[in-house]
């Protein structure tokens, strides 16, 4: 009796294929939603040569229109022969379109799927046949693929990683068949076999593809989907005996579904559940039609240059659209229905894409706060949006908070995202003034190496405005290269510029860490630093540190900036997403007149050794990892800190200056708080 597999939206059918390839005795009956295969073939160029391959050198059955949750209805096996001893099903997708309400809305409906999946698949069955499913990453712990085989009175009996033999949990121990040899022509690109995707599939050597849904038509960057971790798990029948002594306590509802146990209102919303349990969001083959027309709308103006250093990159301005004004305006169409936002925007014929050329200026766009979906501004840039939603883009915000940044056009050539936030004259600097700028990551304070420095770009631009080649500029402050925050910079006559050693300044970094530190940071505490300064810290050898010096320790005791932290917990938010564990992360505001130029590396590598690293920090990764999915797309790598206030002092002035910004939405508890409402 030859042994019977049957696989389950298997996208290009390459996974059927390599199946057949690897173990030619095996009977495989390969499924795909898809209706035909002519939209097959349209989805994925590839498949033409798959089906030709199966159906006419192996002989082997394909049914097309599949629904993973009724496949006895399109799968009827007629005798316990023509049933299958494996179902297979490798990663299941609805689409995110759930994932714009909430990361725990989007696991419950993949739970729905799964449940409802099995069900189906042990009406297939034979009397020993066993079902598989294949998830990655966190999926397994967050679609909770535990209790929907429970649900159905199956357990786990397997559980691999995708790189192991298949022979050790497709045929379970059983295996009396011969693993073919690959030839050269079975290996599918380098990308599916090298581990770039995430993981390395066994059967990539006998042609096996993981491939999106969408396949070829899918509209965006990132053509083929990362699947990190992924594992297969088997689920065989629970014995009868321990079947009878389950319990469901939602028996007696008449509006509970009896496979995912989901309660519903009323008997309508039920019905149509069971008819439909899981709809995927995801188009695909013949429905794309790009030749589409959209609500006429008329453009005021178009975006000259998204990288207009005018806009205050480093800082959100949330808007709300009465004191907006509107550029352009369209409604979304059916063909762009369960689209990311930062992808539509700038599609041709769309009327945004008059203002928005890529991805980047889009992304630009939405920080600013100028993209309205449904007349609510958009702050995640990976945004879903459907059909009949109304899209906006209104003009820069230029912002009036005394704080924010120079509108003058005085202070608005500064190139490279750099900014002039205040200038201050002092009668005894003579000639010279200071300056306060604001340096965006990834520029260096110092250097007449590179015309790209602070130092060398707040000079040119200051002799651009007083029509010399001569002035000196010399750097009172400085932060890291990879860290944003203000700068004291000294410009004037080279003859009279010599009060740099007068002016000392202290800087307040802003810091979204991880944890809850204990009451006594809501008042302040104090810490050392290595008077050694951190450069020369890093340097010494293991050998030549100190085996009895002391571990960091806070204190409320008074310490000298110069050589301490001051550091205050300004608010705490508590992490909770559905299934997901919870996380906590603190807003601290950390002071001190340290500078060595490396003061923001200092503050990481402090916190990092006192349990509370900064987020995003490069040592400290584990620590996110379990974060909603909104929280990573808008942070993505960006360390959570900056310098957002200084004070300059001077020693024999009578009063001493204070300037400050907004610091950055990403290091605020009270925008994730916000922002994470209803998930």
């Amino acid at each position: 009796m030859p042994f019977r597999l049957l696989t389950v939206g298997d996208g290009d059918l390459s996974f059927s294929l390599a199946l057949k390839r690897a173990y030619p005795e095996l009977c495989v009956t390969a499924s795909t939603i898809l209706e035909s295969s002519a939209e097959l073939i349209r989805t994925y160029s590839n498949s033409s040569q798959i089906i030709d391959e199966l159906e006419g050198k192996w002989k082997q059955a394909i049914i097309y229109g599949v629904d993973a949750t009724k496949l006895e209805t399109e799968v009827v096996p007629q005798s316990e022969d023509e049933r299958f001893d494996i179902v297979l099903f490798n990663h299941p997708h609805l689409g995110s379109s759930a994932l714009l309400e909430s990361e725990e809305k989007h696991a419950i409906r993949h739970h729905v799927l799964l449940s409802h999946y099995f069900s189906s698949a042990k009406k297939v069955l034979k009397r020993n046949g066993v079902v598989h499913v294949c998830l990655c990453g966190n999926q397994p712990q967050t679609w909770d693929v535990a209790g929907a085989a429970n649900k159905n009175e199956l357990y786990c009996v397997v559980e691999k990683s995708i790189d192991c033999p298949i022979d050790s949990w497709i045929f379970r121990g059983e295996n009396h068949f011969r693993l073919a040899d690959v030839e050269t022509h079975y290996r599918a690109k380098r990308k599916f076999r090298n581990g770039k995707l995430g993981s390395k599939h066994f059967l990539s050597r006998y042609g096996y593809m993981h491939r999106r849904t969408e396949g070829e038509l899918f509209r965006g960057n990132d053509k083929e989907i990362n699947v990190q971790q992924s594992a297969n798990f088997v689920f065989a029948r629970v014995p009868p005996n321990a079947a009878d002594q389950a319990i469901d306590r939602n028996s007696s509802n008449e509006l509970v579904c009896k496979v995912c146990k989901i309660v519903f209102k009323s008997q309508n919303e039920l019905l149509d559940h069971i008819d439909n349990p899981a709809r995927p969001d995801i188009q695909t083959g013949l429905v794309f039609d790009r030749k589409s027309t959209y609500d006429s709308v008329t453009t005021k103006s178009t975006l000259s240059n998204e990288k207009d250093p005018s806009h205050n990159s480093f800082s959100f301005q949330s808007i709300d659209i009465k004191d907006a004004t509107i550029l352009v305006e369209a409604t979304v169409q059916k063909e762009f229905d369960s689209t990311r936002i930062k992808w539509l925007c700038r599609q041709p014929g769309f009327p945004l894409s008059k203002c928005i050329n890529s991805k980047r200026q889009c992304e630009e766009a939405i920080k600013q706060g100028r993209i309205f979906v449904n007349q609510k501004v958009a702050l995640d840039t990976s945004r879903i949006v459907h059909k009949n939603d109304v899209v906006s883009l209104a003009e820069k915000y230029k912002p009036t908070n005394n704080n924010a940044v120079l509108s003058t056009s005085l202070f608005d050539d500064m190139a490279s995202g750099a900014k002039i936030i205040k200038k201050i004259t002092w009668d005894r600097f003579g000639y010279s003034s200071l300056v306060v700028a604001f340096k965006p990551v990834g520029m260096r304070c110092l250097g007449q190496f590179s015309s790209g420095t602070l130092e060398m770009t707040t000079k040119r631009h200051f002799e651009n405005i007083y029509g010399r080649v001569d002035l000196d500029c010399q750097p009172i402050s400085k932060i890291d290269t990879g860290c944003a925050g203000l700068c004291v910079i000294m410009i004037g006559d080279p003859r009279t510029n010599d009060t740099n050693s007068r002016i000392h300044v202290a800087y307040t970094f802003t810091v979204l860490a991880h944890g809850t530190p204990d009451e006594s940071w809501k008042s302040g505490v104090y810490i050392s630093i290595s008077k050694n300064g951190s450069r020369n810290w890093k340097k010494m050898k293991r050998d030549e540190v100190p085996s009895n010096s002391a571990p960091m320790v806070t204190t409320q005791s008074s310490l000298e900036l110069h050589d301490a932290l001051f550091i205050k917990c300004q608010d705490t938010y508590q992490i909770r997403d559905g299934f997901l564990p919870t996380n906590t992360v603190s807003t601290l505001s950390i002071k001190s007149s340290h500078d060595d130029g490396r003061l923001a590396n200092v503050i990481s590598y402090t916190l990092r050794k006192l349990g509370f690293p900064v987020v995003n920090d490069r040592f400290a990764k584990r620590e996110s990892s379990a974060w909603p999915r909104r929280m990573k797309n808008l942070l993505k790598q960006k360390v959570c800190i900056g310098c957002y206030r200084v004070d300059i002092y001077d020693d024999g002035a009578k009063h001493n200056h204070t300037v400050s910004i907004e610091p950055h939405n990403r290091t605020q508890c009270k925008f994730w708080r916000e922002y994470l409402k209803g998930d």
